[in-house]
Order: structure tokens, then C-alpha cells, then sequence
């Protein structure tokens, strides 16, 4: 899990650094826009996705709350089937912000 658990937060911190440094102190309150408000309420993490209204059901697997949900779960409890999506996903925002 240690692992998975780095990876998640080096994609949030890295992109929480790039926005930073593109637009100052207000790259902060963006991360926080994106990750906790639209990210969190897509990841289908305490709902199921399918009952997602459709603009949270749309932009869930662009962002890293959901992909981050996937791969710890699919990890822990299928033993890491079904994580080639997430682990994408994830780390093209590494790499991209990297």
C-alpha cells in the first residue's frame, strides 16, 4: 500500500506545486477546487459511480480522487486486477506535472 499511498499524494502535491507556480497563492485555492470539490464528489468513493448525476458521473475518471478510490480498492481487494486505468491516469498527472 505504501506504494500506492505515494504515488496518490505526489500527484496532488506536484500538481498543487505546478498550480502554484503558474498562478501564485491562488493555485491553492484552485487544487482545493478541483481535488476536494470536483474530484471528491465524482470519485464514486462513498457512492457507487452509476448513481452519480451525469456531470459527476462525466468529469470522475479525468480526475485523480477517483482514479486514487480505484486503485486502492481494486489493490487491497482484488489484489491489483483492474488498475491499468487508474495507475494511467495517475501517473500521466505525475508525469505531467513532474
Amino acid at each position: 500500500m505504501w506504494p500506492v499511498i505515494t504515488l496518490i499524494i505526489a500527484v496532488v502535491a506536484f500538481f498543487a506545486a505546478v498550480l502554484q507556480k503558474l498562478i501564485g497563492a491562488a493555485g491553492t485555492l484552485l487544487t482545493v477546487i478541483v481535488i476536494v470539490l470536483f474530484g471528491v464528489n465524482s470519485s464514486g468513493g462513498a457512492n457507487v459511480v452509476p448513481c452519480l448525476p451525469a456531470f459527476w458521473r462525466d468529469i470522475g475518471p479525468f480526475l485523480p480522487p477517483r482514479n486514487a478510490c480505484i486503485l486502492l480498492l481494486q489493490t487491497i481487494y482484488f489484489s491489483g486486477h483492474r488498475t491499468t486505468q487508474a495507475l494511467t491516469i495517475l501517473l500521466a498527472y505525475l508525469g505531467v506535472t513532474a
